[in-house]
């Protein structure tokens, strides 16, 4: 059963999705902490005055502090993930400005030039059909069908997979590139009527970064939608790419800033690596060199690598049992 995304909302429905406590972070807290009577207070007091009016003695750009940071641990080792909880009044006026009527329909119409043949993103926000059991539970199975298991059944068609994510990527966004993916900058589908809404989407997140002009922050929904803007563009320019030099036969699956690229020839699988190394290139984003292969043990190499170590060191009885609930459990949901 597939799940609708943020995009099939309009601006109302958008904007009340985005301003809700468990879209408000996006890494998990104890249930106790409950954000909504904060940013229903934001969104009534605040409603349709003017950034400057509610500013005007002051700028967030010189001030320390305006969100809470937090240092998440990735590998256990030294390998950090910075996040904030944003600032709920600068958080608010993000996601006006996103979900106004002509900023939702302007997004809306390039992420409908995003969607190319042969590369599919997974990765917009998706929305829950009802109170989910467990925290992003809803995100989790996304994921799951949409890349690992797609990934499996991509194996049945292809000998290769070239995998590899972004390094720092949200940290490494260039906020210009938010103009050129809202005007689809050097491509077939390039306007000139998006700048209004990308100069105020800068402002926004500068304010939220003390006046930074790299990178955008990461730890809610909001924040992934705005990076999936610049990688939806990222996207379309690859596509692109692969046209212009004539590439065929490949398949390729995006979840944020990983990439999986199924083909049956290696020769092409390099050539479209090398390409994909060029466009992220020019929008500021490196390839991580730890995390990138041409691999030809598809199935292995689909599942994440803890996910293996898990499957290999549980014991017999607990990973039957663990394998016919999920089972169960994937039978119910279909």
């Amino acid at each position: 059963m597939k799940n609708k995304n943020v995009l099939s909302l309009n601006h109302q429905e958008a904007l009340e999705f985005f301003m809700k406590s468990e879209q408000f972070h996006g890494f998990e807290l104890p249930e106790y902490f409950d954000f909504d009577k904060v940013l229903n207070y934001v969104k009534k007091t605040i409603g349709d005055k003017s950034y400057e009016e509610c500013l005007a003695d002051i700028s967030p750009d010189n001030l320390p502090d305006v969100n809470l940071d937090i240092i998440l641990n990735k590998d256990g080792r030294y390998a950090v993930r910075p996040l904030i909880l944003a600032n709920p009044f600068l958080y608010y006026f993000l996601a006006r400005e996103i979900c106004c009527p002509s900023g939702w329909e302007a997004i809306q119409q390039c992420f409908n030039a995003y969607t190319v043949p042969h590369l599919v993103s997974c990765a917009l926000p998706v929305i829950p059909e009802k109170v989910e059991e467990f925290y992003k539970s809803t995100t989790i199975l996304n994921w799951w069908n949409a890349m690992e298991q797609r990934s499996i059944e991509l194996s049945l068609e292809h000998r290769y997979m070239f995998v590899t994510d972004i390094t720092n990527c949200y940290g490494s966004i260039n906020p210009q590139s938010i103009e050129w993916a809202l005007l689809c900058k050097n491509t077939q589908h390039e306007n000139d009527k998006n700048h209004a809404i990308a100069e105020n989407l800068q402002k926004y997140l500068r304010a939220l970064q003390h006046g930074h002009n790299i990178g955008i922050p990461q730890g809610s929904a909001l924040f992934d939608f705005v990076a999936e803007i610049i990688l939806g563009y990222s996207d379309l320019l690859l596509h692109e790419a692969l046209q212009e030099e004539e590439i065929e036969g490949y398949e390729i699956i995006r979840y944020r800033d990983d990439y999986r690229v199924f083909c049956n020839d290696n020769d092409t699988l390099e050539r479209i690596s090398y390409i994909l190394q060029s466009v992220l290139e020019g929008l500021n984003f490196r390839m991580n060199s730890d995390k990138t292969k041409i691999s030809d043990s598809i199935v292995l190499d689909s599942v994440k690598s803890d996910k293996l170590f898990y499957i290999y060191n549980t014991p017999y009885s607990t990973r039957r049992e663990l394998t016919s609930t999920a089972l169960r459990n994937t039978c119910f949901s279909s």
